[in-house]
């Protein structure tokens, strides 16, 4: 909702403040407050999407299933945010 978007001042996020790690198999996307519904998605360097999920939290859990540069679109309560990543 608005008012907690307001609240977490998240909806000034930038890409410094997501955080992207990888665990494994996995990428592990990290906002940094609990948004209420948010999305993420992996697109690799020739723009085709190999991973997208949406959730609540401030956490998204995606495959990690490509390996090089990718592009991270983040879109929180409306707000788009991209972020490049690395994939090992």
């Amino acid at each position: 909702d608005l008012l907690h978007l307001l609240e977490t001042g998240i909806e000034t996020i930038s890409s410094d403040e997501i955080s992207f790690t990888q665990r494994g198999g996995e990428c592990v996307v990290t906002l940094p407050a609990d948004v209420a519904a948010w999305s993420a998605t992996l697109s690799n360097s020739v723009g085709v999407t190999v991973a997208r999920r949406s959730g609540d939290g401030s956490e998204i859990i995606l495959p990690a299933t490509s390996k090089g540069t990718h592009i991270l679109v983040v879109n929180v309560g409306g707000r788009v945010v991209k972020k490049k990543v690395f994939i090992k």
